[in-house]
């Protein structure tokens, strides 16, 4: 993206937010579809029951944000971080753990 993209698109950015009220309520369509992405993720056929849906929808929600985490607190000059929906590896100065859906073991 050039320089010229970039401050046309921040030139836009600040007009909407100038023009905006409620800022909330303008986010509100974003916030809601990036929580529902985790209802389609526990529940893609739609089969379960809405209680249950929205169980999983939050454990999918706090395993996200916990899979952000761990990627931040990874040391790139020592350690490696490689984070799935199936599990976890990291790599710390040739050892390698992983959990998930394989059992921990160090090399």
């Amino acid at each position: 993206m050039s320089r010229v993209h970039q401050l046309a698109g921040r030139v836009g950015g600040y007009t909407k937010w100038a023009k905006t009220s409620d800022r909330s309520e303008a986010t509100a369509p974003a916030r809601q579809a990036f929580l529902d992405r985790f209802e389609r993720e526990a529940d893609p056929e739609g089969k379960l029951s809405p209680k249950l849906r929205a169980e999983r929808a939050e454990a999918a929600r706090k395993a996200y944000f916990a899979r952000l985490s761990l990627k931040r607190w990874a040391e790139p000059s020592t350690q490696t971080l490689e984070v799935s929906a199936t599990g976890v590896t990291c790599s710390l100065d040739g050892a390698v753990a992983q959990r998930g859906t394989a059992a921990r073991r160090e090399l």
